[in-house]
């Protein structure tokens, strides 16, 4: 059996909505073991964490925004001695693919606000499953009584679902895998 067979189409892993380029839309799986450069400050102290990250999604909705990312970080002491859980919905893009996302952290079973952003550097193909290249930076804005402030920065690579098909769109909506123009080319040439 070939390799093209058990692949997806490469012209349904980008898409182009209103001019901005996304994803498929689907569930995108982040690989376990990746991990986030967490800073946490607390008054006039400053530590920087390499946390891994136990498991995490990126759901990519088929309008684009509104798609949402979640992670969940090992636990690590000082840090968050029972994890993070971070929850993010983007609810604005650019055309150089920068997502402005806001939503909530779970740290240490308190609920927090969370805002930043997600650059979205485009899907790449490594083998034969595609994968797209994000650019992670969130903030835990300080709390009231001295809680900390957490800033966590980083690279994820998010998986192609398995059976990558995105929804039907107009021809001059969908990128195609040679489009110089969307910045892409996954054909291999």
């Amino acid at each position: 059996m070939s390799a093209t067979a058990t692949t997806p189409p490469t012209s349904r892993l980008i898409r182009r909505l209103d001019g901005l380029e996304w994803p498929a839309a689907g569930a995108w799986q982040l690989p376990v073991g990746v991990s986030l450069d967490v800073h946490r400050t607390q008054r006039f102290r400053s530590r920087a964490i390499r946390v891994p990250i136990r498991g995490g999604t990126l759901v990519v909705d088929e309008r684009g925004l509104h798609s949402t990312l979640d992670l969940h970080l090992a636990p690590t002491y000082p840090l968050a001695a029972g994890g993070l859980a971070l929850r993010a919905v983007v609810t604005a893009a650019d055309r150089s693919g920068t997502w402005i996302v806001s939503g909530s952290a779970l740290v240490d079973d308190i609920d927090r606000p969370l805002v930043g952003s997600v650059r979205y550097c485009g899907v790449y193909r490594t083998g034969w499953r595609a994968t797209a290249w994000l650019e992670v930076s969130l903030s835990v804005p300080r709390g009231h009584r001295g809680v900390p402030r957490l800033d966590m920065s980083g690279q994820l690579d998010a998986l192609a679902p398995d059976l990558c098909v995105a929804p039907a769109f107009g021809s001059t909506e969908v990128a195609s895998a040679g489009d110089r123009s969307s910045g892409c080319d996954l054909t291999g040439r």
